[in-house]
Formats: structure tokens, sequence, C-alpha cells
């Protein structure tokens, strides 16, 4: 048995939902009961049992598997159909699967083909539903047959996601003046773009404009004393200058990322097993990023990611790697943020999260490559880098009916 992500490569793929979304063939266990049943490309597994729909956490998926489908009715089992699963009594059960119209669609769903029962039943709008007519998997003979443990996601309740973006764009001046941050000119670009990803998957979020230190913290405070129970995420994004350390600056002054903001956070026991999603747009020092004059693993500090060991359900996407600089355009925003939004809106209803986060980082440093940026005479580039200690795959979609 293996831990795996669902796969368009090796699932075997066997229908379509309303939504239009694949349905690869899985079977999961109730009791003693292995059924046959249907899981999404993003972990949302379903069976029928007993008159009823069950979405269920633990499952295995069929992979590198051969086979195809033949017509049969009237629970007619073909020579060489495959055994996924058994019943109470021990009858063995089939995979199949039904041509099903719901509200005008058409659609093709998976479920359990049972000889007793002389049908195929399967799982549909929260009920077992039940067809004479099927299509059943028959195993190609000389190739093996493959169940690997998937990976499910966490539920989502856009509804009641809490999504804060705190934009820092100028700041108080300093008697000193050369210790006054500048104005982080682009950054409201990096606010409207995550406000318009977060709305596209119908999550709204509160943005707070140049919040100074005891704004800061009073939103951290009500973060860690409101109720989660009844939520299913928080989405925590930070837009401003920061220092090595995982300092980060208010309109005011100074924070610290872990001691301020994430460690009062995952304290409130009603988050824990939900997912907490930190973005973060800052410098993380003044280093400039270059793979080919600098050995980047000598800068990470314990700082930067004890935290991550403190507390399951944890993401932390950061614009840069420890110790370096952040780039933003003054006009367009900041190379990590458009980046990240953009591919959200394309991939975030059927990608991981974190594997969302991947295709960022190659695309940031790519984009950083091919415009050739320079600073101070030097190319330079960018390295946007992700912490996590999450159990589950994050997806930007509810649960499908």
């Amino acid at each position: 048995m293996q831990r795996g992500r669902i796969s368009t490569v090796n699932g075997v793929l066997g229908g379509r939902d309303v939504n239009g979304i694949f349905l690869y063939v899985a079977r999961a266990s109730i009791g003693d009961v292995v059924i046959p049943g249907k899981v999404t490309p993003y972990g949302h597994c379903f069976i029928s049992y007993n008159g009823q729909e069950y979405h269920v956490p633990v499952f295995e998926v069929l992979c590198n598997t051969r086979g195809s489908w033949i017509k049969a009715q009237d629970g007619f089992i073909p020579p060489g159909a495959l055994p996924a699963g058994t019943d109470e009594t021990g009858e063995i059960l089939y995979i199949g699967r039904v041509a099903h119209k719901h509200e005008g669609h058409d659609i093709v769903t998976i479920g359990k083909v049972q000889r007793s029962k002389k049908c195929c039943l399967y799982p549909f709008n929260t009920k077992e539903q039940s067809s004479r007519i099927y299509e059943i998997f028959v195993h190609d003979q000389g190739y093996g047959v493959y169940f690997f443990r998937g990976i499910d996601t966490y539920p989502l309740d856009v509804g009641k996601v809490e999504a804060h973006i705190l934009n820092n764009v100028t700041f108080e001046r300093k008697e000193d003046q050369s210790q006054t941050p500048t104005e982080r000119a682009g950054s409201d670009c990096d606010a409207q773009e995550l406000e318009g990803t977060l709305k596209k998957f119908k999550i709204i979020p509160k943005t707070y404009q140049n919040p100074y230190l005891l704004q800061v913290k009073k939103i951290v405070t009500n973060i860690q004393n409101t109720n989660f129970e009844d939520g299913s995420c928080l989405i925590f994004c930070i837009l401003s200058h920061g220092d090595d350390g995982n300092q980060i600056h208010a309109a005011d002054q100074p924070y610290n990322l872990d001691e301020d903001v994430i460690k009062p956070i995952i304290e409130n026991k009603s988050l824990r097993g939900k997912p907490k999603i930190f973005i973060v747009q800052a410098c993380r020092g003044g280093l400039l990023s270059d793979s080919s004059q600098w050995d980047a693993t000598a800068q990470v500090q314990k700082q930067d990611v004890y935290v991550m060991n403190r507390d399951a359900d944890l993401l932390l996407l950061c614009s840069s790697f420890p110790g370096t600089k952040s780039w933003r355009h003054s006009l367009k925003g900041s190379y990590f943020i458009q980046t990240l939004c953009k591919n959200i809106k394309e991939l975030g209803n059927r990608m991981d999260l974190e594997d969302i986060m991947t295709h960022t980082t190659n695309d940031v440093m790519e984009i950083m490559h091919q415009e050739g940026f320079c600073y101070e005479s030097s190319k330079i580039s960018q390295t946007p880098t992700k912490h996590s200690s999450m159990r589950r795959k994050f997806v930007f979609a509810e649960k499908p009916q």
C-alpha cells in the first residue's frame, strides 16, 4: 500500500461529473465492507452503502491497470470483470459505471455492480442510486492490478473561510529620513489581485490599508479569540517591507511574523485540524538571490522554520528565500503575488495549493530570467519558498454534490 496523489496520468478514468470534473475508479471501507466508488482529481471519494452516499477520507485509487468497459445489465458479470470489494455477506462487488441525467446534464458516474441486486449501485446527490443498465470494468489479463492509497483534501465551505489582507503601502515618517521605509508603489495592484482571486472562489476577504502595529495586533488577537468550530479555513496575507528574521513593517514600526502573527494564531484550539494559510510578500533580508554566487542553504535560520513544526495544517508561502530580497513592479505589482494569483485562478479548483506554489516558484524565476532583471549592475533572481505541515491537499473548491 502506498500513499499517492490522484493523477490523470495513472488513475483509471471512469466518468465525468456535472461540473465537468473527471472521476476515477476508487474503493473504500465501511467496517468490514469494501465498496467500489468514485474519486475526483483532488481527493473527494464517494461510495454508496445501504441507500446513502458517503464521502470518505480514506480510500484507494485504481492506478496503472489496463482494462475496458463492457456493456451489461441485470447483474450480469462478464469474464474478466475485476473484483474490487465485498459486502457484509462476502459477496464480491465489481466496478461499474452508469450514464445518469441530472438537471439536464448528462454525466457518467462510478459505482458497484452486485450480482444479487441485479444492478449497478452508485452514489449521487447524497443517496444510493441504482440502474439495471451499466458498463462493467473488465481487466486486461496479463497486466497487474494496483490499488494505491489516496490523500483526501481539506473540506472547504467558501462561506466559512476567513481571509485577511494587510496591505502596507506608505509608512510613518521618522526623524531620521533614512530610517523611513520607502513607499511600496504597486502594492495596491497586489491587494486588488488577491481580492479578485479569492472572490473568484466566492471568498470575501477583509482588506486593511496601511495598518499600524496596534491594528495588526488587534487583528491577530481577534483571530486568536474567534471560535472557528464552524469555520473551514483561515487565509492571512501580508504585503509590506520585511527584514531578516521574519521582521515585517507595520505603518509605524516592525513586528515579527512568527512571534506576533503565526504563533498566537495557531494557539487557537478551534483552528486545529483546519488549514491555516499565510501568504507573505516582503523582503526577508538584504541579500540578492543569485544561485551562481550565493550558497542559499547557509542562510536558513531556525526561527524561520521552527513554527512549522509546532502545529499541523499550516502552509506559509513567502515571496523569497530567507535572507533575500523580494521584487515588485511599481505599476504592475510584485512578481510573486501577481504570478501566484494567476496560477490560483487557472488551477485553484483542480490542483493542490502546494503544487500551485511549485509552479509559481518556477514561473517567477523564469520571468525574471527572461526580463534580465538587474540591480546595481548585477543580474538577479527571486526564489519564492514554502514551509508546510499540511496533512491533506488544499484545493479552492467545495465538495462536489
